[in-house]
């Protein structure tokens, strides 16, 4: 009688031994796929995050040629606001040509003189 009680209560430990195997194993499924859907949602916000990223880029690099095109237009402008008119520059060149001819200046000066206003003269 002593080996049944014995048999069963291993029995009945073996059961319990069993049934608390299939309650971890129950748990670590479902672990497993509460972190497999965490996986997958980490990697499509990463998709999305590298998508938005590349989308910045093209962005600042669209900016960057806008204002590049901006510089060179605002360049522009101020060469054309800065420019003086042909007869401005005519009399200024006489002028010029008028103190190398009458005027005592140092080699030196003529010199400055005539590379400033020959590129204007021609």
């Amino acid at each position: 009688m002593k080996i049944f009680l014995t048999f069963e209560n291993i029995k009945v430990q073996i059961q319990h031994a069993l049934q608390q195997v299939e309650e971890k194993t129950k748990i670590r499924d479902e672990i497993r796929a509460e972190s497999q859907t965490k996986k997958a949602s980490c990697e499509e916000y990463g998709q999305e995050f590298r998508a938005a990223v590349q989308e910045e880029r093209v962005a600042r690099d669209l900016l960057k040629s806008k204002r590049q095109e901006m510089d060179s237009v605002q360049s522009t402008m101020n060469r054309l606001n800065n420019a003086i008119s042909v007869g401005d520059i005519d009399s200024k060149i006489r002028n010029m040509e008028h103190m190398i001819q009458h005027e005592t200046l140092p080699l030196k000066e003529e010199k400055q003189l005539i590379r400033v206003y020959s590129p204007i003269k021609s």
